[in-house]
């Protein structure tokens, strides 16, 4: 019977990753890099690997940036970056029977992965070239391998989980809940004996992996993490300030920008607001919004069976649930990207602690069980395929200009893009680098812009700027052509025609 219920949940993960390649199938593959802050990542990416200090975007960690860059050099850093995106979702989809097999058995984890299949914007994440999924397979790979180490109790599993903790520390600033969460769990579980000082020891020594790849990949001196979470609010703050309803804008209007979460401020009239603010953001994530989740929570802690069962239940899934909720108050309007990053724990919740009342409920459970299982996945599988993408059209232009400088310059030429954003040339990367590769990023260096006015310093090259600039360019550019504001000239020698 046992290995038979083994057979459901496998057999059902399976179905469910046929599912997914449904889903993704309804995704249009973005005609040019796109998601969140992709331009930051490729940028970053592309300094490590030249060994670039200046203007390095300081508060991007250097692990996965040097990871696209260094998968890139030989294809593309978009595909090197949806390639990691895809494996990741994937890994995700995967990694949520995983996790929900640990702490609810069989039944839950044949449902898990179904679940994560409808998490918002995990779909749609495959298609993105930045960190998001591929951090939300470490975070969730940071929680298993952790739950695995506090339910064996043996060295090797402390030392697995420690080594993830330690990426996702190199990997992302938020990157210390993995830490924390992988802690507690490895010192719930300890056993008596000499495992009682070696697991955690094996866990320190194995996170440490961790900041020696930060300091190694380094090209600037990083700011201690403190300064880079207030940095990244005051950044999302920018981002969503206008947008806010006046009444929540009225109730943060005096609070500090850079100050870390203090008690005063979470429970005082902006943490309230906030959280009201974003009620809909976590109902659409968390099963009955954050409260509802803690109260699953709480539901499947108490049907664990011994203290350290529920010890580690309430850490695997409490724990990110507790850091959403203090972001949430944190942050008047958090971005549904944020929430991406827990999907693998926040899926299995409702699942693991069905699983785990039925389960004590003996043979009838599993009877119950198999009901409830089969009606879920039912219900699943006769829903519509989420495929909802973001407006492809900045995609789309720059993918356009990318398309007329290949033409135009072929394989070996030199692309100076001083648009506003630099976010051609970076789409490109490493196609057609300026001659100095310091000018390859999100803005390009004023002065050689200004140098190539004249005269490139290198040969064939293409300047790119918008078309009121470019009318300004020396005779020696020809017009290659234009596209939504934005003109690509090439370098023909002093004789060349500038007519436009």
């Amino acid at each position: 019977m046992r290995n038979a219920l083994e057979l459901v949940w496998i057999g059902a993960t399976v179905a469910a990753l046929a599912q997914l390649h449904a889903i993704l199938g309804r995704l249009r593959p973005p005609p040019s890099a796109d998601g969140p802050d992709w331009s930051q990542y490729f940028a970053a990416g592309w300094k490590l690997v030249h060994g670039i200090a200046e203007d390095y975007p300081r508060f991007r960690l250097p692990l996965y940036p040097w990871l696209v860059a260094t998968l890139g050099e030989t294809t593309s850093y978009q595909a090197a970056a949806e390639g990691l995106s895809l494996a990741s979702v994937v890994g995700c989809v995967v990694l949520a029977a995983v996790l929900a097999r640990l702490l609810g058995g069989p039944w839950a984890a044949a449902v898990a992965p179904w679940v994560a299949l409808y998490a918002p914007a995990l779909a749609a994440s495959s298609r993105w070239s930045s960190q998001y999924a591929p951090f939300a397979l470490l975070v969730g790979l940071g929680v298993t391998s952790a739950v695995v180490a506090a339910g064996t109790g043996r060295v090797g599993a402390a030392a697995a989980a420690g080594v993830v903790a330690g990426l996702g520390w190199a990997f992302d600033v938020r990157g210390a809940t993995v830490a924390v969460l992988g802690a507690l769990l490895v010192l719930g579980g300890m056993r008596g004996g000499w495992r009682a000082v070696l697991a955690p020891a094996a866990f320190v020594a194995a996170f440490t992996v961790g900041p020696w790849i930060q300091g190694h990949l380094e090209v600037i001196p990083r700011p201690d993490a403190g300064s880079l979470v207030l940095e990244q609010r005051a950044m999302t703050l920018d981002e969503v300030w206008q947008p806010l309803d006046p009444a929540v804008r009225a109730a943060c209007a005096g609070s500090p920008r850079t100050h870390l979460p203090r008690l005063d401020g979470l429970t005082g009239p902006c943490g309230r607001a906030s959280l009201a603010s974003n009620a809909a953001t976590l109902a659409r994530t968390l099963p009955g919004g954050g409260w509802g989740a803690l109260l699953l929570t709480g539901l499947a802690v108490l049907a664990g069976r011994g203290v350290r069962d529920r010890w580690t239940t309430a850490v695997a899934l409490g724990g990110p649930i507790a850091a959403v909720l203090l972001a949430a108050a944190w942050l008047p309007a958090l971005p549904q990207r944020y929430l991406l990053v827990f999907v693998v724990p926040f899926v299995v919740v409702a699942p693991v602690a069905v699983g785990r009342v039925l389960g004590r409920l003996g043979n009838v459970g599993d009877v119950v069980a198999a009901v409830v299982t089969g009606v879920a996945l039912f219900t699943f599988v006769g829903r519509p395929a989420e495929a909802v993408q973001g407006d492809l059209r900045n995609a789309t232009v720059r993918a356009a200009i990318a398309a007329l400088a290949d033409r135009t310059l072929g394989a070996d030429g030199a692309l100076l893009d001083c648009t506003p954003d630099g976010k051609v040339g970076l789409s490109m990367a490493p196609r057609h680098p300026p001659a100095d590769p310091a000018d390859l990023g999100e803005h390009a260096r004023p002065a050689t812009c200004r140098a190539w006015l004249r005269e490139p310093t290198v040969t064939p090259a293409a300047r790119l700027d918008r078309c009121e600039v470019a009318g300004h360019l020396s005779a020696g550019w020809r017009a290659a052509g234009a596209h939504d504001g934005l003109c690509l000239s090439t370098w023909g020698g002093a004789g060349a025609s500038a007519d436009r």
